[in-house]
């Protein structure tokens, strides 16, 4: 019935007829659909950067925010920038050809080796110090496609969406090992890790891994969303935060599940916190890439294209 409601008075705000008491109406409802679905409306965004207008042929493929910047790979130009988070910036160079990078595709942050890793096309897995410094890991793992790479426990995992493989590559012994492969991985375009892995399918559905299995995911409490999750473009999490973050562009939203308690990784189910969601004209949220949290957990940065947009929450 509210939603019903909420769209009726929704078609006559749009019809822009100069009435206090529709205009009324619709507050008072939009508070009470709110309440009721647990979404935190995106009501200002900051635009940090469009890298693409410094660098046109830009094309982003990750993004990462450390020690009050945020980096970002750009593989078809064969940069690495980096932008400050405090304010609009035009993107410098933190790493090129002239620095030892190649093809830098995606990029992530150790917390417990306190750097930042690269994965190079033609290079392979190298740490960065964050001046710049670069240092092997492995070298490129030949006749796969890594679509991500992420940080856990002091190592990096890599995803191959070619073959469907998950990697994991040792930052002590400067190897790595293949952990498993499932076709369910062939063509995910992204994946995170905490213990369990959650990746993002070819058709925009949440898969999870347990003990390199596929094991169920579900989510709890999931009639207050309003729209079922799916076509997913990215997952957001690591072992140091309580949520899974989720990109899902169709609605331009950012859906928040609870992780299960410390200890208790095999839980199947996740529960619903809330959604962050943007009603406006603005279509820069309906092609969301990627996302970094700050590690206050204050802010949110989305990658949209060649943009990197900033939401407070």
């Amino acid at each position: 019935m509210i939603t019903n409601t909420y769209s009726l008075i929704n078609e006559a705000y749009k019809t822009d007829l100069n009435n206090n008491k529709i205009t009324n109406e619709k507050n008072i409802l939009n508070s009470i659909y709110y309440k009721l679905n647990d979404i935190v409306p995106i009501n200002s965004y900051t635009v940090l950067t469009d890298v693409s207008i410094s660098y046109p042929a830009a094309q982003i493929t990750s993004i990462q925010n450390l020690s009050g910047k945020i980096y970002l790979t750009d593989p078809k130009s064969q940069y690495v920038y980096s932008i400050p988070e405090s304010n609009e910036s035009t993107p410098t160079i933190f790493e090129s050809l002239s620095t030892g990078i190649s093809i830098p595709e995606y990029i992530t942050y150790s917390l417990a080796k306190s750097s930042l890793f690269l994965y190079d096309l033609n290079k392979g897995l190298v740490s960065v110090s964050q001046n710049g410094s670069l240092s092997p890991i492995i070298s490129p793992i030949q006749g796969s496609d890594i679509t991500a790479i992420q940080a856990y426990a002091g190592n990096i995992y890599l995803l191959d969406s070619k073959t469907g493989s998950m990697y994991e590559a040792n930052t002590s012994t400067l190897s790595y090992s293949k952990l498993f492969s499932s076709s369910k991985l062939k063509e995910a375009s992204s994946f995170a890790i905490d213990g369990n892995i959650f990746a993002v399918s070819k058709n925009g559905s949440i898969l999870r891994f347990y003990a390199n299995t596929l094991t169920p995911f579900s989510v709890s409490n999931s009639n207050y969303m309003e729209y079922s999750l799916n076509n997913v473009s990215f997952i957001y999490d690591n072992q140091y935060i309580n949520d899974l973050y989720v990109l899902n562009p169709s609605h331009n939203r950012i859906v928040v599940l609870q992780k299960p308690s410390a200890g208790a990784t095999n839980t199947v189910d996740y529960s619903f916190v809330k959604q962050y969601v943007y009603f406006g004209k603005s279509n820069i949220f309906k092609n969301m890439d990627a996302m970094a949290l700050s590690s206050s957990g204050n802010t949110i940065y989305i990658l949209s294209g060649s943009k990197v947009v900033k939401i407070n929450i």
